[in-house]
């Protein structure tokens, strides 16, 4: 009794080029049980891969599927569009890559945990790469200062995942991640080649395609690749200024014409997107601001050299990280008419979706940010506006707040806030919240400087919209005030279903904490938040 068989019938000029064995595989196999990943075996040993895609299309080897399922007394047929490749010649992605001798650049910069995964036979993985040729790879690889290593490069061009070029119709989603943990983009270009698209939004099409392996597939470029990682700040800004994708043009463009941005040593980059744009037009109180960065190019290139970062935790880098720590201090690019530093923090906000990364209350888009040469860029849905003057002076600037402005100037608080670096969080009560509270005001000097730092949070917390505390949640965090067992009073900040927010503590009845009226002013030396009364001070401490 024979076996049935399946045969994959070749209809091109190429098919002769195909032994019948190769074409051969024993079973039934039809089209409606073909599923991505899948292996056939044919009569040659060899596991030919099937890999279907989103769009409907289905290959055998990187050769499509044209017409199947047509039913014989001994077997089944399938015709595809081309001739099928001698994968078998190249059990794996490396060895097919070293094969190919205008290739040798590329290869030999892979990584060595990269060859060694790529050179694997019995890999689970399949492997797409998109292999320069040597002078691509020179010109990419030139494009690198002295020093900086061309692995990090190559695993640009490496995914773990087989994309036949014919696969290709139009521009693509992101695929990846690559070896390098970024995103790819695919298109097919006007003349109908596939292309890879560079992150400066050139087509790059491949000059050879589908060479395959038993792991995987090859398609070389003869055009060199622009990556950001090869770039310092201003090239990448100038690169992303053409960015059709992350709605970053606009900023990058902005950015990179302020002077000195060649000069910056930040590696921690806040640019906004056009959401952000968005939310500046839209915000009603943002519309000074607005006008400020559309009619004053200073101001303009204020805002964002305070988008521009640096850690200030020595050896904390974003090269070893995912991700920063919470509370994590960086110092802006921005100066203070006073001339003083300025500084923002990283705060991660739980959401029900995961955490979101906050720096004060710049949102970012993601947790993971685009790298270029020297640091990382992090998108951002909102801007933050550069300080320029003192907490005390914005206190000043409100006109309802002269009572607290007096204590602070009194009791000489503001030393404390000049050796906080800009760490802190000031609970400012308006003048109408002194008028019932004769205990207070009859505080003595020292009384009034122990209230003052329960009014006194050293972090920098942002509120509001954006903030760190969502409705229906309690927040604990000490203040500067110490209590009598060795630390400090402990502060609770509880906002409500309908976005109102209390701050009290443990020892006061919550009908007497003080409601938040206004959130994150920013000042030079900390961030205040306007309450509508002073939060009295426990008994035994004031």
């Amino acid at each position: 009794m024979s076996i049935p068989s399946s045969i994959f019938v070749c209809v091109s000029p190429e098919s002769r080029d195909n032994s019948a064995r190769m074409l051969v595989a024993k079973g039934r196999y039809y089209s409606n049980g073909f599923k991505n990943g899948q292996t056939i075996k044919n009569e040659n040993a060899v596991d030919m891969k099937i890999t279907s895609y989103s769009n409907g299309l289905v290959f055998l080897e990187c050769r499509m599927f044209l017409s199947m399922d047509h039913e014989t007394v001994n077997g089944i047929v399938h015709f595809v569009d081309g001739a099928l490749p001698e994968t078998g010649r190249y059990p794996t992605v490396l060895s097919r890559l070293m094969a190919e001798p205008d290739l040798s650049q590329f290869t030999q910069a892979l990584p060595q945990d990269l060859r060694a995964e790529l050179d694997k036979k019995d890999s689970y993985k399949w492997f797409t790469v998109f292999a320069p040729t040597n002078d691509a790879w020179s010109a990419m690889a030139n494009s690198l200062p002295s020093g900086k290593v061309t692995s990090e490069l190559a695993r640009q061009l490496v995914i773990d995942k087989l994309i036949c070029s014919g696969a290709i119709t139009q521009k693509s989603s992101p695929v990846g991640p690559t070896k390098a943990y970024n995103f790819l983009q695919l298109t097919v270009t006007r003349d109908g080649k596939p292309a890879l698209i560079d992150d400066c939004s050139k087509e790059v099409p491949f000059s050879r395609k589908d060479l395959m392996s038993g792991t995987g597939v090859v398609h070389v470029i003869d055009k060199p690749v622009n990556y950001l990682v090869a770039m310092d700040l201003s090239e990448t800004l100038g690169c992303l200024s053409r960015d059709t994708q992350l709605g970053l043009a606009r900023a990058a463009r902005e950015l990179n014409s302020c002077q000195g941005i060649s000069k910056s040593k930040a590696n921690v980059i806040l640019l906004p997107d056009e959401n952000a744009f968005e939310w500046l037009l839209s915000n009603k109180d943002n519309y000074g601001e607005s006008q400020r960065m559309e009619q004053d190019n200073t101001y303009k290139c204020n805002v964002y050299a305070y988008h521009m970062l640096t850690p200030t935790v020595l050896g904390v880098g974003y090269s070893n990280q995912r991700s920063f720590g919470q509370e994590q201090r960086f110092q802006t690019d921005y100066r203070a008419p006073n001339g003083a530093n300025t500084f923002v923090s990283s705060i991660f906000v739980r959401e029900r979706d995961g955490n979101r990364l906050n720096f004060n209350s710049a949102v970012a888009k993601t947790k993971k940010p685009i790298k270029f040469r020297d640091g990382q860029i992090y998108p951002v849905q909102r801007l933050n506006f550069p300080p320029e003057t003192t907490m005390v002076q914005l206190m000043k600037d409100e006109g309802n707040m002269k009572e607290i402005v007096t204590k602070i100037e009194s009791t000489g608080i503001q030393q404390e806030f000049d050796q906080m670096n800009g760490k802190v969080l000031f609970l400012a009560p308006i003048d109408s919240g002194w008028r019932t509270r004769d205990l207070e005001n009859a505080y003595s000097e020292v009384q009034t400087r122990k209230l003052l730092l329960l009014h006194t949070i050293p972090h920098t917390l942002f509120g509001g919209e954006n903030g760190f505390l969502q409705p229906s949640t309690v927040f604990t965090v000490n203040s500067m005030l110490p209590d009598r067992g060795g630390g400090n009073i402990e502060l609770i900040i509880k906002r409500q279903p309908d976005g109102n927010t209390f701050i009290g503590h443990s020892e006061l009845p919550e009908a007497f904490w003080a409601m938040v009226l206004k959130w994150n002013k920013v000042g030079t030396d900390g961030v205040v938040w306007i309450i509508d009364w002073p939060i009295k001070c426990p008994d035994t401490i004031c």
